[in-house]
């Protein structure tokens, strides 16, 4: 009996032990100046997410917020002895209704609060093809469904191809699963982008895909940007001579205005 009674006394011992020091490594952890200036800069720098903004059935992206993660930025900063922000470790807050989750509704900008826009070529003619093909100043290209087919090879080199206005805003077309494989190839894309030309119309979620309303620029492309210009804007422009003359000017004016130039799918990121 005595023994167990030792033996017991010894697990006691232990436990204790263990419990003191598990205080005693919390408490130097949180009297860690590597810890004071995690918790300061997490005051200071998370974020809460921008709910997306949902009316009938349309859609503007939110934004993710971000949080500093306390526990894991203090384990790599305690490894290398000091503090250094590029090691805090960031856990990233969702909005509430995501696009993944809304790919019914028609989307119809990017979030305002972000300063960039994007924009976007519909190209139906191949007479454009070379002038697009050399631009390299984050656009997006928006293909027509004939075109994609009468000029394969030379859609291959375009890398901007992310999206589609199906046979003529149409996607019913028997064809359009093909040319919705082809978009998604050449853009290394999951969801790729349909963009229609009325709120009525039939999204392309059945296709995995997401829906852009924007009605499209057809002339003075360069006038009406200036007049529309405001973060999260997707100005969509159809390709025609005006608009190839115009194209270095808008690229200019924007900028000049302290707009990033992003992709479609970039400025939709939440």
């Amino acid at each position: 009996m005595k023994k167990n009674f030792k033996y017991f006394g010894l697990i006691v011992i232990a436990f204790i032990s263990f419990l003191y020091t598990e205080k005693a490594a919390v408490v130097v952890k949180n009297v860690d100046i590597i810890m004071h200036k995690i918790k300061d800069q997490k005051e200071k720098s998370d974020t809460n997410p921008i709910q997306a903004i949902i009316r009938d059935n349309t859609i503007v992206p939110g934004v993710n917020g971000y949080e500093i993660d306390i526990n894991k930025s203090y384990q790599k900063m305690r490894y290398i002895g000091e503090y250094n922000e590029n090691y805090l470790v960031y856990n990233i807050i969702k909005p509430t209704n995501t696009l993944k989750s809304n790919m019914d509704k028609v989307i119809i900008s990017g979030n305002s609060s972000k300063k960039e826009v994007s924009l976007v070529l519909i190209l139906k003619s191949a007479k454009y093809i070379e002038s697009v093909k050399n631009i390299n100043h984050n656009l997006t290209i928006f293909v027509d469904g004939k075109l994609m087919e009468e000029n394969i090879k030379d859609m291959a080199k375009i890398n901007s191809i992310l999206g589609t206005i199906g046979y003529n805003y149409n996607y019913n077309d028997a064809s359009y699963p093909w040319l919705d494989s082809k978009v998604k190839e050449l853009s290394e894309l999951k969801n790729s982008y349909c963009l229609v030309d009325s709120l009525t119309a039939d999204t392309c979620d059945k296709y995995n895909n997401y829906t852009i309303y924007v009605k499209s620029i057809k002339y003075n492309h360069l006038l009406d940007t200036k007049k529309n210009l405001i973060g999260g804007k997707i100005f969509v422009y159809d390709v025609n001579d005006e608009l190839i003359k115009e194209l270095e000017s808008i690229i200019r004016f924007v900028e000049s205005k302290g707009y990033k130039i992003v992709k479609i799918n970039d400025l939709l990121k939440e």
